[in-house]
């Protein structure tokens, strides 16, 4: 597009270049500069965040650069003018192409109206005009129809893996080591340049915390920081490190704060935030930092704000409004590692999504059956967990692998089931089935079926009459038999675990979910989340050695109230911060809060501290700032939230 622009190409006389901090666009215009040169084109670049101070201080920097480049033949610097400029521009133009661009544009911020109008509209078509910044147009850019039209976007993005491998290869970085830059530095073109610069001995322990790895990431998000310019921020910052994804409300009720509407919008639009369907997600590369960086810098507070989102959660899943993700995000920040690693896997390395199969979908599951029964090798898979650095490993032996073909990877067997119990993960390119989960309803339908196949007999065979009842039932599902969970490539952790995330929603089945395996790391899982073995339910179906119990978790009715009780027990909440420990308060803050709470007004706070009225004023100031309130009724009740004790 770039390129079209300065060869002069009639529709592409305005283009906007649009990405977040460390995307690359600096190098992309200078790289369009060299290209311009080889063009006998003359490209103009100025600096946004140099430039912009004034129209006057633009002016003089346009003046500089045209006088520079031998376009001011006939002028003085004594009659610097925009209008000089403008017309210098227009004369230069009749004889050759001229780009004017603009880089860092975020910072023309109050200046964009009289940019637009007084140097872009007078300059337009005669000068292709090209903006790079970090945030998307907006105001009339936008709302007229007539420069909607006219503007070309370009929005960069990451790399992804197959780019960031291509790229890291050239700098002879090996398989292993891709693999873990990849981890951290996702596809941030300046973070892979400055990681990729990196001593060897630096990469190989980057997911050890090593110094310069963390120096080059703490360089980046500082980079990304710069555009935070209104010190409330600061908090949702804070808050949202400690979030996947929120909105208005999560981020309210973490940060015990009213929304505030204005304050939200500016932090939406940073370059650093995304929206994502409903709701928003910081940058995984800047949230990553900011939370390790939050967790270091005030520990007690980042405690209490993890505590605040696991209630939060808890909340939701105990209303009317739960929903599977609520779940999913309780899990996330119970903060289980085993439960992180194997759930939460990055899915930026590849584009994968989950359907349930339809008729039509089942000779696709047939294929997969076909490929499926051509692999029985051992293997294992690496599920690594950001937080903590941990990497837990899920082994299968390759006579794991045989049996379950012997048992499982035959069509026939299972066409009674119909298409409902089959789930197929697909390649979001190519719509390809790359993995299967097979969750088989309980009902009188199937109850016959599961009695008598392996591994799900074990447990229906040993019910009595009674308790087989309560699964025999024809206008409702009474629980689910996780059968299956498998991918073709088995060493692939991130569709493995958007296959167990699918999961989440048997949680609010209101039914009871069963699982049987003889593996390891699904069986520390199925401990993790709750399950219990059933006494005399173990079966030895895929062979002598190998035992498998029977995994069950209730939830029907109430017993799901009791379930997220227990859940939490490992993580009982932790004393509430103080308000000075909170916010920061000095000594002397602290004492003018407690003489506020008792109703005492500024002339009797100076009295007691033996302060003159001013100097209380002027502390107060700070204290709401502090607090982000607005007068000292919302200082009391804000107080009073944090149970009445504030420095206790």
């Amino acid at each position: 597009m770039l390129l079209n622009a300065i060869s002069g190409q009639r529709e592409y006389r305005l283009v906007h270049v649009c990405g977040t901090g460390g995307i690359g666009k600096t190098v992309l215009l200078r790289e369009v500069e060299m290209r311009a040169a080889q063009r006998e084109v003359e490209f103009l670049l100025i600096d946004g965040e140099s430039a912009f101070y004034s129209p006057s201080q633009f002016t003089e920097s346009l003046f500089f650069l045209l006088e520079e480049h031998g376009l001011l033949e006939g002028y003085s610097s004594r009659s610097i003018s925009l209008a000089a400029c403008l017309a210098a521009l227009k004369v230069a133009a009749e004889s050759r192409q001229i780009v004017l661009a603009v880089d860092s544009y975020e910072h023309v911020a109050s200046l964009d109206n009289w940019f637009r109008r007084s140097v872009i509209e007078p300059l337009l078509p005669q000068v292709v005009v090209i903006l790079a910044g970090r945030q998307s147009l907006k105001g009339e850019w936008v709302h007229s129809p007539a420069w909607r039209r006219m503007i070309k976007e370009l929005h960069l993005k990451e790399f992804d893996y197959s780019q960031t491998a291509s790229y890291l290869t050239k700098f002879q970085i090996s398989q292993h080591h891709r693999e873990t830059i990849w981890r951290f530095a996702k596809g941030h073109p300046l973070t892979l340049s400055l990681v990729a610069a990196l001593p060897e001995t630096s990469i190989a322990v980057m997911d050890k915390k090593d110094r310069q790895a963390d120096e080059v990431f703490e360089s980046v998000a500082r980079r990304w920081l710069k555009e935070v310019n209104n010190p409330y921020l600061d908090d949702y910052i804070e808050a949202a490190s400690i979030l996947r994804k929120f909105d208005q409300a999560v981020l309210s009720y973490l940060m015990q704060t009213e929304p505030d509407n204005a304050v939200f919008f500016a932090f939406t639009e940073l370059s650093f935030v995304k929206k994502t369907g409903a709701h928003w997600s910081l940058h995984e590369l800047f949230r990553n930092f900011m939370a390790q960086d939050f967790k270091k810098r005030n520990g007690e507070k980042h405690g209490l704000i993890s505590q605040r989102a696991i209630q939060y959660y808890m909340d939701r899943l105990m209303s009317s409004k739960r929903s599977a993700t609520d779940f999913a995000e309780l899990f996330y920040h119970i903060g289980n590692e085993k439960i992180k690693a194997a759930f939460f896997q990055d899915l930026t390395r590849k584009s994968y999504y989950v359907e349930k199969a339809e008729q039509a979908d089942m000779e696709d599951v047939s294929t997969y059956f076909q490929k499926r029964k051509e692999l029985s090798m051992e293997n294992s898979v690496d599920f690594y967990e950001q937080d903590t650095a941990e990497t837990i490993t899920h082994f299968v032996s390759e006579a794991h692998n045989r049996k379950e073909n012997e048992l499982f990877f035959d069509l026939e067997d299972y066409k009674e089931l119909g298409c409902e119990a089959f789930h197929l993960l697909r390649d979001d390119k190519e719509g390809e089935a790359l993995g299967l989960s097979v969750v088989i309803p309980i009902s009188a339908d199937t109850i016959d079926y599961l009695k008598t196949k392996p591994v799900s007999r074990a447990y229906f065979r040993q019910l009595s009459a009674e308790e087989l009842i309560e699964y025999h039932v024809e206008d409702r599902i009474a629980g689910w038999f996780i059968r299956m969970i498998d991918c073709l490539d088995p060493t692939d952790a991130e569709a493995r675990s958007c296959l167990l995330h699918e999961l989440f929603p048997l949680l609010l089945s209101g039914g009871r979910i069963l699982v049987s395996t003889p593996l390891p790391f699904y069986q520390h899982l199925l401990h993790e989340f709750g399950f219990e073995e059933v006494p005399g339910a173990t079966h030895y179906d895929y062979g002598k050695d190998q035992p498998s119990p029977t995994y069950l978790l209730d939830v029907r009715g109430h017993r799901i109230a009791d379930y997220l009780r227990r859940l939490l027990e490992p993580v009982t909440k932790k004393p509430e911060l103080s308000a000075a420990t909170l916010f920061k308060f000095t000594e002397r803050e602290q004492a003018i809060v407690e003489l506020v709470l008792q109703g005492y007004q500024n002339g009797e706070i100076a009295k007691n501290l033996y302060v003159t009225e001013v100097t209380v004023k002027k502390h107060m100031t700070r204290i709401l700032k502090k607090v982000q309130v607005r007068n000292r009724t919302q200082l009391v009740r804000k107080m009073m939230e944090m149970n009445a004790l504030p420095f206790q």
